[in-house]
């Protein structure tokens, strides 16, 4: 898993990487997929998925519009979509999110290691329009390889928001519909 700031150009920094990316979005899947989602406790094996067909796997991913799981939940879950993007002035109202769903977890794997990352490295950072993730080492990024993209010579340039569209990138807050309905980046 890695964590990436946005410099006001648009160009993204790596800033963090956390080793065993199972122990970011996938844990917090886990979770929220138990508690949310009905299973046969006597089929179950350990896996990130356990409604792993392509039904199963829609309804864990529009949880996140679930008026069942408190805000801060659907933030948590939110920020590990791919293409998501936190803006500077809403990172604290992250890192609040991340920070009381890791007291719900037993095992909050690298959740409280993003929050003291982020305390500690960027909310008062004033070069940034905010952050993004790599969630997964596994899979592809949304923001090319490592936030560097190649071209056609092998010549290499960060990842910068505005010039480069891989992944439908979108800011959390600017899309994540919250209790108060509003849809305006400010909730």
């Amino acid at each position: 898993m890695r964590i990436f700031v946005i410099k006001k150009n648009g160009d993204l920094e790596s800033v963090k990487k956390f080793g065993n990316s199972h122990r970011g979005g996938p844990l917090l899947w886990d979770w929220i997929e138990r508690k949310y989602m009905p299973y046969d406790k006597s089929k179950w094996e350990f896996s990130v998925f356990i409604h792993r067909d392509k039904e199963g796997m829609d309804k864990f991913w529009k949880l996140v519009e679930d008026d069942r799981l408190p805000e801060y939940q659907r933030i948590a879950l939110y920020h590990t979509y791919d293409g998501v993007m936190v803006k500077k002035e809403n990172l604290k109202r992250l890192v609040d999110a991340l920070e009381m769903m890791a007291s719900d977890m037993e095992d909050c794997g690298h959740l409280l290691d993003q929050v003291d990352f982020l305390k500690g490295k960027v909310l008062d950072r004033n070069d940034i329009l905010g952050i993004c993730w790599q969630q997964s080492s596994t899979v592809g990024s949304a923001w090319g390889s490592e936030g560097v993209i190649y071209d056609e010579n092998e010549n290499s340039r960060p990842f910068n928001i505005y010039k480069d569209n891989y992944h439908d990138q979108h800011w959390l807050f600017d899309v994540l519909k919250l209790k108060t309905g509003k849809n305006d980046g400010n909730n």
